[in-house]
């Protein structure tokens, strides 16, 4: 059982949706809004002006077995965190949503 992949019960995944807010040194926003939006489970990325630099909206993969925090924490601890130029992040995970399209 332990050889067997994720992707043979797909129904056992969820996905999460997040957003990251993120404070960047001075002038490195650009590069890092870029280099954000390259990854994968990225879905938009927006350079602001004021107490936020950028603003990510992340969508991820997991499965029931393990919790919502822990795959975003991975995500932000690996992925983002580590880009040079980011000085601090903030996750934010919506618990329900309403959207136009």
């Amino acid at each position: 059982m332990a050889n067997i992949k994720e992707e043979t019960y797909p129904d056992m995944l969820r996905t999460i949706t997040a957003f990251i807010m993120i404070n960047t040194e001075t002038k490195k926003d650009s590069k890092i809004c870029d280099k954000l939006f390259k990854l994968p489970e990225v879905k938009e990325v927006y350079c602001m002006h004021g107490g936020i630099d950028v603003l990510v909206k992340i969508v991820l993969t997991r499965d029931i077995l393990t919790s919502d925090a822990e795959v975003i924490g991975q995500f932000v601890h690996e992925k983002v965190r580590k880009l040079q130029g980011i000085l601090s992040t903030q996750t934010l995970i919506p618990i329900s949503a309403q959207t136009k399209g």
